[in-house]
């Protein structure tokens, strides 16, 4: 989603309960909050709004987890502990990349260590993309959110759904120890809003609706489009909308390195243009 914090629509109930969240440590109790959602909903624009809310003495630490590295074992703890030392909060990382691996439960004793160096200093610690994050990453961050509950801390995890890795920070939640924040996909009308604070233009009612149909509510892809083409374009025609340029790139840089059956199944799927099973591309391809 755009960069601009102007365009966050649709999501003022959930920026409340981040509000809420970080008003809740003035009273030096940790707080940890969970926001839950598909890929392109704008989960990471929703972060940057609130944090761009907060008193500049707010220390705030940022890490996020990679799918190239989810086998990096503390790869995330390193983030944080880089973050640290850039606002003043030196410590020494308790392991190096030379040797046997910590414990995770020493790696959280640490943690822990470092949150309280922070004293009564408010401060607040995301994870974005934490569905790959590594797991000992994980199992550190559980293990200091269980025992910090007296310093002005918010801990906020970013992922997608379906994300098994993250059963430490779940169970907090469901312990009534922490809020689960879903953002969902985009009305028609909350992307005509996007799309007239985008593009400035507004809409018809045909046109938002063939939008909202062909990127099933991301506001990511809605503004990608938005970008791209021009009100006729938005409004003009029956079929589906184009990909927009930037998809487009990725699938077909992504194509050139498949095998040919491959190229033959995507093939297929773009001649239907639609939802379709397994068994009709398989008699599309000669195959049933």
């Amino acid at each position: 989603m755009a960069d601009n914090l102007n365009e966050l629509v649709g999501r003022s109930h959930q920026l409340e309960a981040l509000r809420a969240a970080f008003a809740a440590t003035h009273s030096a109790t940790s707080q940890l909050v969970v926001i839950e959602g598909q890929a392109g909903v704008g989960k990471s624009t929703l972060v940057r709004a609130f944090l761009a809310e907060l008193d500049p003495r707010t220390r705030i630490l940022r890490a996020s987890g990679a799918d190239a590295e989810r086998h990096l074992d503390f790869g995330v703890v390193e983030q944080l502990y880089a973050e640290a030392a850039a606002l003043g909060l030196r410590r020494d990382l308790p392991f190096g990349r030379a040797g046997s691996r910590p414990d995770a439960l020493e790696v959280g004793a640490a943690l822990l260590e470092l949150a309280r160096a922070a004293g009564d200093d408010p401060v607040v610690v995301v994870v974005d993309d934490a569905q790959w994050s590594d797991p000992p990453s994980l199992q550190a961050i559980a293990f200091v959110l269980r025992r910090l509950r007296d310093r002005p801390i918010l801990g906020v995890v970013v992922h997608r759904p379906d994300a098994p890795v993250l059963a430490p920070i779940h169970r907090l939640c469901h312990d009534a120890r922490g809020e689960w924040i879903h953002v969902p996909t985009m009305s028609a009308p909350e992307l005509g809003d996007l799309v007239r604070l985008r593009a400035g233009v507004t809409l018809s009612r045909f046109a938002l609706e063939r939008l909202h149909a062909h990127t099933l509510g991301s506001p990511l892809q809605a503004a990608a489009l938005a970008d791209e083409l021009d009100v006729a374009e938005l409004e003009a025609g029956f079929g589906p909308l184009p990909a927009p340029r930037s998809y487009a790139t990725l699938v077909l840089n992504r194509l050139a390195d498949s095998a040919p059956e491959v190229e033959r199944l995507v093939a297929a799927v773009a001649v239907v243009g639609r939802a379709t099973t397994v068994a009709a591309l398989q008699r599309m391809l000669g195959e049933g």
